[in-house]
């Protein structure tokens, strides 16, 4: 068996050769909880219950928010809990798009963070939990940081 040591932020992978298929096993941060089966905006109301949110900040594509009802039939569902919205990451998550949605979801108080969207909106979020945690607000500290 041959280890690896992460770099960074990458996962921890074990690998031993069988055959010509190489083993595998890939080891990532915590995931808690994954719903499915159930209408988006049950269950993200659910969880923010459960999670005991107050303040929940929906980072949303911009294409659901303005094409369907799905995002308000979210913010509805979540009734009070719903702190804000944020729509306009643009393709590849610009640093400039993350920091205006992280003082977005600073200003709202944002106890939890949503994003229902495709790649960059998540991983958006992903990087906004972390911008909130250091109190980063300029492209230059996320450079720093």
């Amino acid at each position: 068996m041959r280890k690896r040591r992460p770099k960074g932020g990458q996962a921890r992978r074990k690998e031993k050769a069988v055959g010509s298929v190489r083993a595998s096993e890939m080891t990532f941060t915590e995931t808690e909880r994954v719903t499915m089966g159930t209408p988006a905006r049950e269950a993200i109301r659910d969880q923010a219950e459960k999670m005991g949110a107050r303040r929940v900040f929906i980072l949303a594509s911009e294409t659901l928010r303005t094409k369907t009802e799905e995002i308000a039939a979210i913010e509805h569902a979540l009734g009070d809990r719903h702190a804000a919205t944020f729509s306009g990451i643009a393709p590849h998550a610009p640093r400039s798009d993350v920091l205006r949605a992280a003082d977005a979801a600073r200003a709202a108080g944002a106890d939890l963070i949503v994003s229902v969207g495709g790649g960059s909106v998540t991983d958006s979020a992903k990087i906004i939990a972390l911008l909130l945690k250091h109190d980063v607000r300029s492209v230059a500290l996320l450079h720093n940081s």
